[in-house]
């Protein structure tokens, strides 16, 4: 401690500074309670996003359903063209769905079968159970 005493005007300078190095070190390890309360964290902040996000419902769920129904009429479509024997179209036609609608339908699906799911969860987790 001197050789800090001696290199700041005051002792409480030192303090500080070994203090502020102490919780800089600790700020470094991610311990599992801390991801844990973190993850609970982050259910709370989702839960509430959606609670929040209640009034636009309607119209976000009638994007998702165009979305998706337009990525599920190309999959049909992909179908009977397969059926037909067009092997190489039916081919091309899965990879623009699959590259043009797959991340967004996955994205919507988890979307909106998660936010049940987390709720669950979470109400789970605030019991002990």
């Amino acid at each position: 401690m001197s050789f800090f005493s001696a290199l700041f005007s005051t002792p409480k300078a030192a303090e500080k500074t070994v203090d502020l190095a102490g919780k800089g070190i600790d700020a470094m390890f991610f311990t599992d309670e801390e991801k844990s309360q973190a993850n609970l964290m982050y259910l709370d902040w989702l839960l509430k996003f959606h609670e929040a996000s209640k009034g636009s419902n309607l119209a976000r769920r009638m994007i998702a359903t165009m979305v998706v129904g337009s990525y599920v009429a190309m999959i049909v479509a992909v179908f009977f063209i397969g059926l037909f024997g067009f092997d190489e179209l039916a081919a091309k036609q899965f990879q623009i769905a699959n590259k043009g609608l797959g991340q967004p339908v996955s994205v919507i699906v988890a979307f909106y079968f998660t936010a049940s799911i987390l709720r669950e969860f979470a109400v789970n987790r605030k019991k002990g159970n």
